[in-house]
């Protein structure tokens, strides 16, 4: 069975593509809900275009391809380069400084989710019949510290038994 996509593109962004990549980046493994709940509540400039066109995106699902929005999942973030001003800026003794107005492209790829598989971080995940404090291979988890953890706190009750 293939997975139906659907795809948002917000374009010429004022802002400089590399500030929303960088928030693009926070939320992208994230459920939709936790990444719309986080965009609505950063103070970044980058969330409003960001959640705008992730919102977007969950309509063109809704819309055209009859998908709820709670079975849908952030593939793709892609933030690209969009056209770029150019200011002068004159400085003393006849010399110039460019300054460069970035503006940013935003594409939001989503897709449906398949049943059972792992969503993102905190979403839907398999259960395992391994006990607690094992890794994948059944060995017991340990520190590397804990040896030392362990002969610390015995070295120290037995001074406060010798005191």
């Amino acid at each position: 069975m293939t997975k139906k996509q659907t795809i948002a593109t917000a374009k010429y962004i004022r802002q400089s593509p590399r500030k929303i990549r960088a928030l693009a980046n926070l939320v992208k493994d994230y459920s939709l809900k936790e990444t719309l709940k986080f965009l609505s509540l950063s103070i970044k400039k980058a969330a409003r275009p960001l959640e705008k066109a992730i919102r977007s995106a969950i309509a063109n699902a809704e819309h055209n391809l009859g998908i709820d929005q709670d079975n849908l999942r952030i593939k793709e973030l892609q933030i690209g380069p969009g056209p770029t001003t150019r200011r002068l800026n004159i400085r003393a003794r006849g010399k110039r400084d460019i300054i460069r107005k970035r503006s940013a492209h935003i594409r939001v790829i989503l897709e449906e989710i398949v049943a059972g598989k792992k969503v993102g971080k905190g979403k839907i995940a398999k259960k395992t019949d391994r006990p607690e404090g094992t890794d994948k291979k059944g060995k017991e988890k340990t520190s590397k510290n804990d040896d030392k953890k362990g002969v610390r706190k015995a070295s120290r009750e037995k001074k406060s038994k010798d005191k």
